[in-house]
């Protein structure tokens, strides 16, 4: 999948128009913020699924997609966090939902947080940037 960024520079520095992309969390760490963002069309592609039943992908295998991408060292589940994708420019549909899984690790000072859609695309934190 390729996304298309418009970059322009002027005296005001660098700004990326990035209308199509949807911050679905950001997550603090410390001083820090991380955001997890997806784009518009894989948003779109999600599976629905209106909070009865089943989800479409089982916690297990989300837990399992969110292992495999981070680094090989012993993870811990520390917490599952089930979330609806609130898209500004379509806020009456909530019917798409994401996992947010945060693991715990003797090798990191913060837990680690990853985001997985309900069709095991994972996403990871991205350090957030404000603008001015």
């Amino acid at each position: 999948m390729v996304a298309l960024i418009l970059v322009t520079s002027g005296l005001w520095g660098t700004r990326v128009f990035a209308d199509e992309i949807v911050t679905l969390t950001t997550v603090y760490q410390g001083v820090n913020a991380f955001d997890f963002k997806a784009l518009r069309s894989t948003i779109n592609k999600q599976p629905k699924w209106d909070g009865e039943g089943l989800p479409s992908l089982s916690l297990d295998n989300a837990v399992k997609n969110a292992k495999k991408s981070l680094d090989g060292s012993e993870k811990k589940l520390m917490m599952v966090e089930l979330s609806r994708i609130v898209d500004p420019k379509r806020i009456t549909e909530d019917t798409k939902w994401y996992y947010k899984i945060t693991f715990s690790s003797n090798q990191r000072k913060f837990p680690e947080d990853v985001v997985v859609l309900f069709d095991g695309t994972v996403i990871l934190p991205e350090r957030a940037t404000r603008g001015n």
